[in-house]
């Protein structure tokens, strides 16, 4: 019984510890127009860890349709596409912004609001789950 205690209690800390790995600043959603039914989210990850993290995914009660995309220079024109995971370097941040990689938040069902709030998950590839907020913006 008290190897199943221990067992049990270092599961608890060490799922403690590996949402200490990423920290999220800078979250923004982009204000659209109300007959939008697509906007994209930015935000700065800072991976506080000595290991490379790959974000598999973001995702959002609010927002069942999500994906992770990319602005890229294809056959001279600027073309968004989706991407498999965002590669954040040990003790470095990565940027999701215009222009760049970013989130997209796909089939809106409502217009949003300047300044309503909204909770995100980031989902690595060892399926560790960072909570953060995001606030619409128009920018």
């Amino acid at each position: 019984m008290k190897n199943i205690f221990f067992i049990a209690l270092s599961f608890v800390l060490f799922s403690l510890h590996a949402n200490e790995k990423i920290e999220v600043t800078n979250s923004k959603i982009r204000l659209v127009p109300p007959a939008s039914t697509a906007t994209a989210i930015y935000l700065d990850i800072k991976n506080t860890s000595d290991s490379d993290i790959k974000i598999a995914s973001i995702s959002s009660q609010n927002f069942p349709e999500m994906e992770l995309h990319e602005m890229a220079m294809e056959n001279n024109m600027m073309r968004m596409r989706k991407v498999e995971f965002v590669l954040v370097k040990a003790k470095s941040t990565t940027q999701l912004k215009p222009g760049g990689l970013h989130g997209m938040i796909l089939n809106l069902k409502k217009p949003l609001v300047k300044d309503e709030e909204f909770e995100f998950i980031l989902t690595d590839s060892a399926k560790n789950n960072f909570k953060f907020k995001a606030k619409v913006t128009a920018f």
